[in-house]
């Protein structure tokens, strides 16, 4: 027995996803999901002992076990004979199906038609909850029995508005309660059995009806079956812009039908041993004139040899020689197959595969706006050509499959925009998803032309907009268009800012992105891109503006204060940079990754004490944050604190061998502590050559630490050897105090803090 997809037995996550996928897949090939099963139906046997708890299955005895992809079923008594009949709705034909229940019936019923006061109850007395009590004296089993009046049943399915009930063999009802959905709760008397009976809210006497004389009669018939057509059309309302596909000429030489499509194009997809394939390249060479003189550019493809089709592509190439074919042809790709079924199965809702013939026709600007599966109709292709100019509205009538006419007006055309910016936002992501970034890059473009752009004037009028929308009454139709439209035409700009960032264009980028905020001034995120962007292009005040902005729509972004400190920091402005770091360290940050450049730049403005606070709450987060306690520790030791500092080096070391910076901070407190009970030269020795090593040689300070160590062992050669290796490697600014340590080692003496 197979699992639902909700089953509470079903198999890990895993598994669920397979069946997901499996579900899609099948949905998008258009499969029925029950088309090969009868219906069933079962008999809940209530507590027969036999039935051990179990429903029956009665499916063939009850006759309803018809083949038919059933969709929902609403129960009724059609013909008022006091038992329940059947509508059922078919996915297949017949759509609609009458089973009518003619059992003979063998006990009593009684049928209710409520009505609602209309004030604490609705009229139709939805929700209603109806408790029939039968006559004790005669069956206990069936004392009472509970129905509720529901405005949907099921799937898809609304049943009779009259709710029956079976009486068995009692013969009168001892009383029937109602409760109404306002909460009065009312018993009726004088309760008909075998009979139609009102129970109106507040009378508390029920009133008999007879049965209605419908005067319809049911004719059923037989469907016709309807031959599959040996064609189909596939025409978009909005036209798809085709991604960059390659075919092979005859010479075998790669080329992009793209590079000279600059009018009407028709792709048509053949092979050399499919006749209605040879039929329908006859037919356009017949109207080669007629086509040239709609501007139509004709490409035919040959599917000959491509993936398991073990054909020949020369056969196909004399085929069309000997027939003079007078268009542009070449051979398809498995790429371009890939890529054509692609476009189709986004555009289709039913995703099977193309057929041969299929022919695929682009407007001059590349668009695809249609997709003939099956043999093609000159005269279909003629009629479509000559609607390539169409507006929204004219293209949506033509390529409706019913006949009608389209309603146009502002309303609509915002109507036809709005789907149209849909439709190229998926385009533009697929795309994006196969890193075609210039394709997705134009199709943001062509939304952003669908509308004149209409920025914010200023804050003052943002912040009355963001308090309008705050106030509880509904915005104007004209208000939520405008809204909507700005929406997106700041998503078009932000994803094209982001496209164009990806591809290097940073001017271009930040273009896109202060349209963006132009439109829609509230997006932190976009103000702290554009702060980046502008840092990288070394525009340092205007990007300490925009991280200025990021931090005025969300003032808990710890980011943003970073970045403004660190450009801060480089304009020399060293106390606005300080107050940004302490109020990111007050935000508390939850990552330790930030608390450590918070730290490292502290260091580097000399604010020690805002520095050891960033580590200490860095090491909160991740006890073992190897540059947290390399930085704390080298901290605790200037401070004098050397024990904490000892015990924070070792545990960096031991969290990480390969810490350049552990090793060098705690070497240099070994070789230059003013307490002489910490020194210890010679494994101060062995932790600044570690750092040496993992620094390839080439760090000033790890060698500044080394002479040290090699002065606190006494071995004044390697001390000088090494400091001036420290000095040359430095810039002008260090190499005064290297100097100084320098004539301390060439006077053998040691350098202690």
């Amino acid at each position: 027995m197979s699992l639902s997809l909700d089953h509470e037995d079903a198999e890990p996550e895993a598994r669920q996803k397979e069946r997901f996928a499996a579900f899609a897949k099948m949905f998008g090939e258009g499969r029925s999901f029950s088309g090969h099963e009868r219906n069933c139906c079962y008999l809940n046997p209530g507590n027969a002992p036999k039935a051990q708890g179990r429903f029956v299955n009665i499916s063939a005895a009850s006759g309803l076990d018809y083949p038919d992809d059933a969709r929902a079923i609403a129960v009724l008594d059609w013909d008022q004979d006091g038992d329940l009949d059947v509508w059922a709705s078919n996915r297949n034909a017949p759509r609609l199906r009458l089973l009518r229940n003619e059992i003979p019936r063998s006990g009593n019923f009684v049928t209710f038609q409520l009505v609602g006061n209309g004030q604490t109850t609705n009229r139709d007395g939805i929700g209603a909850r109806v408790e029939l009590l039968a006559d004790p004296k005669i069956s206990d089993e069936m004392h009472k029995s509970i129905g509720t009046l529901r405005a949907g049943e099921g799937f898809l399915a609304q049943n009779s508005k009259w709710l029956h009930f079976g009486l068995r063999d009692n013969q009168q009802v001892d009383k029937v309660r109602v409760s109404w959905p306002g909460g009065e709760q009312e018993v009726f008397s004088d309760v008909q059995v075998n009979q139609r009976n009102r129970l109106v809210q507040g009378k508390g006497i029920a009133t008999t009806l007879a049965p209605t004389n419908r005067n319809i009669r049911l004719n059923p018939n037989v469907q016709d079956h309807i031959e599959p057509a040996a064609s189909t059309i596939l025409r978009l309302v909005t036209p798809a812009t085709m991604p960059p596909i390659p075919y092979v000429n005859w010479n075998g030489k790669a080329e992009q039908f793209h590079t000279k499509l600059d009018k009407p194009t028709l792709l048509v997809l053949w092979a050399s041993w499919c006749q209605p394939c040879l039929q329908e390249l006859q037919e356009l060479t017949h109207a080669k004139e007629q086509l040239s003189d709609m501007g139509l550019e004709v490409i035919a493809l040959s599917v000959d040899g491509i993936g398991a089709d073990k054909s020949d592509p020369i056969n196909a190439r004399t085929l069309l020689n000997n027939m003079h074919f007078p268009f542009r042809s070449g051979m398809a790709t498995e790429e371009l197959m890939k890529g054509l079924q692609k476009m189709h199965d986004r555009q289709a809702a039913v995703k099977r595969p193309l057929p041969l013939p299929t022919s695929i026709l682009l407007n001059s600007d590349r668009e695809l706006v249609a997709i003939y599966k099956g043999p093609l109709q000159i005269d279909s292709l003629t009629s479509d050509i000559q609607h390539l100019g169409d507006s929204n509205h004219e293209r949506f009538a033509h390529a409706a499959k019913l006949p009608g006419r389209v309603i146009h007006n502002d309303t609509s055309e915002e109507i036809w925009r709005v789907a149209e910016a849909e439709q190229r936002f998926k385009t533009a992501d697929f795309f994006e998803k196969y890193n075609l970034l210039d394709p997705a890059i134009s199709e943001y473009g062509r939304i952003l032309s669908l509308w004149p752009i209409e920025p914010f004037e200023d804050d003052a009028n943002h912040n009355a907009q963001e308090a309008d929308a705050s106030d509880s009454s509904p915005m104007r139709g004209d208000e939520r268009q405008k809204n909507r439209r700005a929406q997106i035409q700041a998503l078009a700009y932000t994803s094209r800012g982001k496209l164009q960032q990806r591809k290097g264009s940073l001017i271009a980028a930040i273009d896109d992105f202060e349209n963006a905020v132009s439109i829609k001034p509230d997006n932190p995120h976009i103000y702290f891109t554009l702060g980046k962007l502008k840092e990288r292009v070394n525009e340092t005040s205007k990007a300490i503006d925009y991280f200025g902005s990021a931090i005025r729509y969300a003032p808990s972004n710890p980011e943003a204060y970073l970045n403004r400190a660190k450009l801060y920091q480089t304009q020399g402005e060293s106390d606005a940079a300080i107050e940004d770091l302490n109020r990111l360290i007050a935000l508390d940050p939850k990552g330790p990754e930030i608390c450590v450049e918070t730290g490292q730049l502290l260091l580097v403005l000399n604010d020690r004490s805002g520095a050891l606070r960033a580590f200490s709450r860095a090491l909160e987060l991740d006890p073992e944050n190897v540059p947290s306690l390399a930085n704390r520790g080298a901290l605790y030791a200037a401070s004098g604190k050397y024990n904490l500092a000892k015990k924070d080096f070792s545990s960096a070391i031991q969290s990480n061998t390969n810490s350049p910076a552990a090793y060098n901070n705690f070497a240099w407190m070994l070789a230059t502590c003013n307490d002489a009970q910490y020194r210890d030269g010679k494994k101060a020795v062995i932790y600044a050559k570690r750092a040496c090593d993992l620094l390839d040689w080439n760090s000033q300070d790890a060698l500044d630490t080394l002479a040290a160590s090699a002065a606190e062992t006494g071995n004044w050669e390697d001390a000088i050897k090494w400091q001036k290796k420290a000095i040359e490697l430095a810039d002008e600014s260090s190499r005064k105090e290297l100097r100084e340590r320098l004539k301390l080692y060439q006077s053998e003496t040691p350098y202690h803090e």
